[in-house]
This record gives structure tokens, C-alpha cells and sequence, in this order.
């Protein structure tokens, strides 16, 4: 009865060791499926509420035997020591109570029309999930640590996490008066963490795919979606531009490590660097058009140039400068580095892929444009995974870690001046909508 989610509670006439269940706690479904099972034991015999909570004390006696009009014997559920499967007039389905006694190994067989529930997929243990606010208080009717009916829960919310706070009356005897559910696990392991995972991944995620907090916001308020404040997320932000400084560097020596180890053009040869020392004076912006760097430049990016063939390297950089940074919204200019710095990341990410094989074309489309006469093709291929952003959010937590054990805490951060410039930006991109 205690899973069924009922609390036990003391017999005053029986034995202090003995417990019972109060009738009126006992769930009907329980009822119905023994009945079910106990026809094939005795089709004569209905089980009652007031069996199921009636005292069972251990004792020799055997169980009492009433006769009926038509001669035959059914047993008295509430007699002292009945045991359905001792009966001498037991079915064998009786092994769907208890396992043969024999051989204590064997188990019962599953019905063939019982639904088989599978283990969870450890791919869906890390994901989010959105789940109605009505729902998810269905699964609050008992306690979930001792299974007692709770009289009241409360649902709130903490960002994107869902928080049920409940009173269990019996769990508040030795724990907090109320206890608290929380959807979402804390973002580090520390005593004084008070952010979600959940939370604070949102933010780095819209910061690394190019989303913004105002259009977020916009759909939230449309889909009645929980959602952090503007000053929850601009905190993030703070936070995870020391990450994307850090992945960017290791980004940029994988980079570099990459294209000096496999990538040599024959115009160099075996030498990929110069005998002098660095430069100090000012250098050209522009190469020579005579000289052999700018051919070959010229000709290795004409192919990719061709409307028959593609779309430039450079175009491809400047459509991934504009997700980035939003031509529309008038940012700060000392942002651009930041937005810069996630471009070529994802634009590297692209190249190195394509270079090593990665990215087969899925489809090709013909496309009638309208100025030429002959159609452009088009390769859709298949995507490629963005560990960047994974390592930014990773590189977030570990600053977060870093950041409580230095004894502050979330009421000394500031937002800085470039960060206040943003948020300012996108608040009149946000009133102009």
C-alpha cells in the first residue's frame, strides 16, 4: 500500500507490529485488478476494501470455513493466517502472488497482453523537454520520496525550470517543513549554486547560434513559455565572453596546426616559414597583381566565385557575419570582435570539414535565376557538428565553478558598458517591432 501511495498506520486492537490500511485510502484500481486475478482462485469470492485493510496477525490458526446455501466451502479473507496459495483447492495461476516455494528462482510469467515498458534511452536523459504546468502537477498527488498523499503543492518557476514546493506529512517530521522539487539540476556542484543548468544553457546557446534574447522573448510571450529575465541572461552574456575568447584561442592554434601539417601549396614547397625575423614596418594591404601569391589566390577562389559553381568563400563569411551580428540592430563597435570571433569559428568549422571529406552533397537542385540563361546548381550537403559551442558552454561552467569558489557571489556582477550599449541596442530593435 505504500507504493500505491497510502500511508500505514497503527492497529489499537492487534499488535504494535502489525499495520493496516485505512479502507477509504485504498485505490480502486487495486481493488479491481485483484478481483480479476482472484477468480481463478474462487469465482465465489469478491475482495473488498475492508479486506485488503483488515489486520492479517501471524498465528496457527487456518482460515475460517462458512457454508453456503449450495454446499460449498469459500474462504474468510479476514481469518488469521490465510494464505491463498496453502489452500489445498488453489489454482496454479496461485503463482502470480508468489513464486513456487520450491524453487525460490523461478518468476512469474508476464501475461502475454501486459505492455512492456523498455529502459529509458540515455540520449533522452540529457535533453529538455516542455511539459504543461497542469501536468506535470499530476505526478504530485503523492510524495515521491515515501509515497504519502500530499494535501497541497505549489508550482513556480525559476527561469525555464519548473519548481513544485509540497507538504508531506510525514517526511516534514525529520526534514524541512517543506520540501521542493526542482526540474532542472543545478548548473555546478556547489553549496552556494543557486542557477539551473537549464538556464544558464539557454543563455550560451543563443549567444553561440546567433539568436536573439529579444526574439526569444517575442515567442515566449506567444507560446506562454517559462523564460529568465533580461538581466539573467545579460549576466550569462558577461559570463560567457571570457569562455569564447578562451575556445577561440585553442580554436585558432587547431587551425593553424591543421593547415601547417597537411596543407602545403607547391609554390613554397617543403617551407612553411620565413629565416628573417618578424616584420616591424608597415606591410601592403594588397598583394601585387604580378606576383605569384595573387595568381594563385585568384585562381584557387575564381572556381568557388562562378555563379554555375557555388557561392564565395567570402559571401559565405559575410552571411555568417550577419547571423552573427545583426545588421539591423546598431551594436556597440567594440562588440564586433566578439561576433567576428564566432563567425570564423563556424566558417572554420565548415572549411576544415570540407577538407577532410566530411560534408558529402546530399541533393542538388537546379535553380532558374533571373538575369542568366543557363540554371545554377545547388548542393545541399549534409551538416556538421559545431563542438565549439559545446566547448564555449563547458568553458562557461568551469568559469562559473571558478567564480563561486573565489567567495563572490551573483550580487557583485556587473554588466559592463559595452554590455549595458547592447542591451540598450536591442531594446529599441525590440520597440520597434
Amino acid at each position: 500500500m505504500t507504493v500505491a501511495g497510502n500511508p500505514l498506520s497503527r492497529s489499537k486492537e492487534c499488535r504494535p507490529y502489525n499495520a493496516y490500511v485505512n479502507e477509504g485510502d485504498i485505490p480502486q484500481h487495486v481493488v479491481d485488478g485483484l478481483n480479476e486475478s482472484w477468480k481463478s482462485v474462487d469465482a465465489k469470492t469478491e475482495v473488498a476494501p475492508q479486506h485488503l485493510g483488515s489486520d492479517f496477525p501471524d498465528g496457527p490458526s487456518q482460515p475460517e470455513i462458512r457454508e453456503i446455501n449450495n454446499n460449498e466451502a469459500i474462504l474468510d479473507l479476514n481469518a488469521d493466517g490465510f494464505d491463498p496459495c496453502s489452500s489445498p483447492n488453489a489454482s496454479p495461476c496461485c503463482s502470480i502472488f508468489e513464486p513456487d516455494r520450491s524453487s525460490p528462482e523461478s518468476l512469474a510469467e508476464p501475461k502475454p497482453y501486459a505492455t512492456k515498458v523498455g529502459e529509458a534511452k540515455k540520449a533522452l536523459l540529457g535533453q529538455y523537454f516542455l511539459v504543461e504546468g497542469e501536468q506535470l502537477l499530476q505526478l504530485f498527488h503523492f510524495c515521491p520520496t515515501c509515497g504519502s498523499r500530499l494535501t497541497k503543492a505549489e508550482l513556480t518557476t525559476a527561469g525555464t525550470g519548473p519548481v513544485v514546493r509540497f507538504l508531506c506529512p510525514l517526511c516534514s517530521l525529520h526534514t524541512p517543513y517543506v520540501s521542493r522539487w526542482e526540474g532542472q539540476k543545478r548548473a555546478v556542484e556547489h553549496s552556494r549554486e543557486k542557477m539551473f543548468k537549464g538556464n544558464v544553457a539557454a543563455c550560451v546557446s543563443l549567444i553561440t547560434t546567433g539568436v536573439r534574447f529579444v526574439e526569444l522573448k517575442r515567442f515566449a510571450e506567444q507560446f506562454r513559455m517559462a523564460l529568465f529575465s533580461d538581466t539573467y541572461y545579460w549576466k550569462i552574456f558577461e559570463m560567457a565572453k571570457a569562455a569564447i575568447d578562451k575556445v577561440y584561442s585553442r580554436h585558432e592554434e587547431h587551425v593553424m596546426d591543421v593547415v601547417l601539417s597537411n596543407y602545403k601549396e607547391d609554390i613554397t614547397g617543403p617551407y612553411n616559414c620565413c629565416s628573417h625575423e618578424a616584420l616591424t614596418g608597415p606591410r601592403p594591404e594588397t598583394l601585387p597583381l604580378e606576383s605569384d601569391a595573387y595568381q594563385n589566390l585568384r585562381k584557387r577562389d575564381l572556381a568557388r566565385a562562378s555563379p554555375y559553381g557555388g557561392t564565395s568563400i567570402c559571401e559565405t563569411k559575410n552571411a555568417l557575419d550577419r547571423l552573427y551580428c545583426r545588421k539591423e540592430i546598431f551594436y556597440p563597435v567594440s562588440t564586433y570582435h566578439l561576433y567576428a570571433k564566432l563567425a570564423t569559428m563556424h566558417l572554420n568549422t565548415l572549411r576544415l570539414a570540407e577538407m577532410a571529406g566530411e560534408k558529402n552533397v546530399v541533393r542538388t537542385v537546379e535553380v532558374q535565376r533571373k538575369y542568366n540563361r543557363r540554371k545554377s546548381t545547388i548542393n545541399f550537403k549534409n551538416p556538421v557538428a559545431h563542438k565549439w559551442r559545446d566547448d564555449i558552454l563547458d568553458e562557461a561552467f568551469s568559469s562559473r565553478l571558478l567564480f563561486l569558489n573565489s567567495g563572490a557571489n551573483d550580487e557583485d556582477v556587473r554588466i559592463s558598458e559595452d554590455t549595458q550599449e547592447m542591451m540598450d541596442a536591442e531594446e529599441i530593435y525590440s520597440a520597434e517591432l
